[in-house]
């Protein structure tokens, strides 16, 4: 029988670089990662990787062994955040037990399963994986001073006798658009979410930079009387304008209004948190249409997107393909969609489907913060004065 050493030397080095093939790392949002401005003066900023997956896509099982996320400057490293073992088994079981929720398909907006994970690939319980299984780490959360170019993704693994390690680098971007916008309502308005920590929206892909705004009125509420009707509200039916030019590509008018999750007198905080939740689950249920309710959507350039949701039934006043201007009135506060009172739901995205997309930081000018020291971007609790 004929045999040929250099090519069972060659086969040999086929299938050794198979088994020790790198898994893949990869983040959603895809490529890059945001930051937000901390304190203006200080040039203190954050941000928040969302999602970041290690997917085994060959045939030999690996051990991921730690995980390691380094900002760098100018290519020098800045800081790193460590990631060992007991914290990877815990980040493993929590992905695992989402999987088994129904989340990641219900969420599809924060996750986007297909892109982050691929076809049919699975969450490990373990950070042991085997073929076509992922590891899932969400919500890292870093702070620096000064400029930061790049966050280098590390993962140590062992596959067989061999501990390798693979890395993946992303840009962090710090400058907002180039484009100005202005705020979205006329007068005197308080902030109740936005692009800070401690408030639902920063922590959700498409509305991470995004404000919730209300109206206050005497005794520092938003509405008058028994607050259970929505004509209750200072904020319902005031004009919503276009904060730059552009042209409507997406609108909606004929979802109904509710006021199902307005909070109740003497109701508790763990019931009416049950309460909202049990809501949002039902209007997920029905699609990404009745999350956001009626709503404008206007193109600025290409990969910008502005969003105004939860706009009162009927009130749009433009139409898909209309040119707008700065200013110009295109709706009413309302409580379409997933509203818990009505607001003003605003964000800037790289998208048109304001539930399908990646938000992005806006620099709003002509606004007068109440209290601030020195010009900044608006936070969650801001009371802001625009002409």
């Amino acid at each position: 029988m004929f045999r040929h050493p250099v090519l069972f030397v060659v086969i040999g080095l086929l299938f050794s670089s198979l088994a020790l093939a790198d898994p893949a790392i990869r983040t959603y949002p895809v490529g890059r990662l945001y930051s937000e401005q901390m304190d203006g003066v200080r040039g203190t900023r954050n941000a928040l990787l969302q999602n970041l997956s290690i997917v085994n896509e060959h045939e030999a099982d690996l051990e991921v062994e730690r995980v390691e996320l380094t900002l760098l400057r100018s290519g020098e490293p800045l800081q790193t955040q460590w990631i060992g073992p007991s914290e990877l088994r815990a980040i493993a079981q929590g992905g695992s037990a989402l999987a088994r929720s129904g989340m990641l398909e219900a969420a599809d907006f924060q996750f986007h399963s297909q892109q982050l994970l691929g076809k049919g690939v699975g969450l490990s319980v373990t950070p042991r994986l085997t073929a076509g299984t992922a590891l899932m780490l969400n919500h890292r959360i870093f702070a620096w001073r000064g400029k930061v170019d790049a966050l280098r993704i590390s993962v140590m693994f062992k596959t067989g006798d061999e501990t390798r390690t693979t890395s993946h680098e992303i840009e962090v971007i710090g400058a907002t658009p180039a484009m100005p916008m202005r705020f979205p309502l006329r007068g005197a308005w308080y902030i109740g979410a936005a692009s800070s920590f401690h408030t639902a929206h920063r922590w959700a892909v498409p509305e991470e930079f995004a404000l919730d705004i209300i109206r206050l009125g005497a005794q520092s509420r938003s509405y008058s009387g028994g607050g259970q009707n929505l004509t209750d509200f200072h904020a319902y039916a005031a004009d919503v304008i276009a904060a730059a030019d552009g042209e409507v590509v997406s609108i909606a008018s004929d979802y109904p209004e509710s006021a199902i999750v307005i909070r109740r007198s003497g109701e508790t905080d763990e019931v009416y948190m049950q309460r909202i939740i049990q809501n949002q689950n039902r209007l997920l249920a029905q699609g990404a249409g009745a999350v956001v309710g009626n709503h404008v959507v206007i193109r600025h350039a290409e990969g910008m997107y502005s969003s105004y949701a939860h706009l009162k039934t009927g009130s749009v006043v433009v139409a898909k393909g209309e040119r707008v201007k700065a200013g110009q009135t295109i709706g009413k506060v309302g409580n379409s969609g997933n509203s818990t009172e009505p607001h003003l739901h605003f964000q800037l995205c790289d998208g048109p489907e304001p539930l399908n997309c990646a938000g992005i930081p806006m620099d709003i000018a002509g606004v007068r913060i109440l209290m601030a020291d020195s010009p900044r971007r608006i936070q969650a609790g801001d009371v802001v004065f625009a002409d």
